[in-house]
């Protein structure tokens, strides 16, 4: 993800938008939107195309069909740079098409398509380039993945260091490691009783 955007510019999305929710004339101009209930604002940069740019809903798509996938989602990568030239979403010249390309070719595409599906992102999420079938069926969230690769290697190692450390600190005080405090501290600590001041 682009740090660089996480404070904007945000844009309004639809969530969900049926392809049969979309209304068009005869020279496809969109007339009408039906049932537009999940709206809301999100950093540019989680804008995609539509997941049925397709033809069919992207959980659907085969792995044979990422060519049809690529050439439709360049189509609108150029159609939205056409629109860009006009009025820039972005600040600093930048476009968003790059963005949207550099997505595609990152594996972001499919990594924001499988957290934000609302069904089963299995089968999406397994073609996110370094995940492959690692978590497939061992009961590990999904989205732990997502965010670091190797977040189970990470998450042993954490766990094995904090065992340790538990075991050092039971060891320093069955005073394996000798005394930690002098004799005097102690009787300092149990003559003075700890009373909150008065204000």
């Amino acid at each position: 993800m682009d740090t660089t955007l996480r404070h904007g510019p945000f844009v309004m999305q639809l969530g969900s938008m049926p392809v049969q929710n979309i209304l068009v004339d005869k020279e496809w101009n969109i007339k009408q939107f039906i049932e537009v209930q999940s709206i809301c604002s999100l950093p540019i940069e989680l804008m995609l195309p539509p997941s049925w740019i397709t033809g069919k809903d992207i959980d659907k798509l085969l792995s044979t069909e990422d060519d049809r996938l690529q050439i439709c989602y360049r189509q609108f990568a150029h159609t939205l740079r056409h629109e860009e030239a006009k009025r820039p979403l972005l600040p600093n010249g930048r476009l968003h098409s790059d963005t949207l390309i550099d997505g595609l070719h990152s594996s972001k595409f499919w990594l924001l398509q499988a957290l934000q599906s609302s069904g089963n992102p299995l089968h999406t999420f397994r073609r996110v380039k370094g995940y492959g079938d690692n978590y497939a069926g061992k009961g590990k969230p999904l989205a732990a993945a997502a965010f670091r690769p190797q977040i189970y290697d990470y998450l042993k190692y954490k766990i094995a260091s904090y065992v340790d450390y538990r075991k050092d600190v039971q060891k320093l005080f069955n005073g394996e490691y000798g005394r930690v405090y002098d004799e005097e501290d102690l009787d300092y600590i149990r003559r003075r009783p700890i009373v909150p001041e008065r204000k």
